[in-house]
């Protein structure tokens, strides 16, 4: 949205850049609520807090292990 100052009026309105905004929202929505993105987040969490109460935590391997994904999904636009 654009806010810009009407010529006519001394108050200021805004317009919609893009005509689609809600079409465009609603099919990126269904990727953002994926369940195994959500299922995926609330393990990541809970391991968290599992390997934290038992006292062997190691902060290292679990960001190594958190690079691995973003780091296989490069990797595999490289080799197509």
């Amino acid at each position: 949205m654009v806010y810009e100052s009407n010529k006519n009026h001394t108050g200021w309105f805004y317009y919609d850049l893009d005509k689609d905004l809600v079409k465009n929202t609603v099919f990126s929505v269904s990727g953002f609520l994926s369940i195994y993105r959500i299922l995926g987040y609330v393990i990541l969490i809970f391991g968290f807090f599992v390997l934290n109460n038992n006292k062997i935590f190691l902060p290292i391997a679990f960001i190594i292990g958190l690079g691995v994904v973003p780091l296989g999904v490069l990797l595999s636009k490289f080799k197509k």
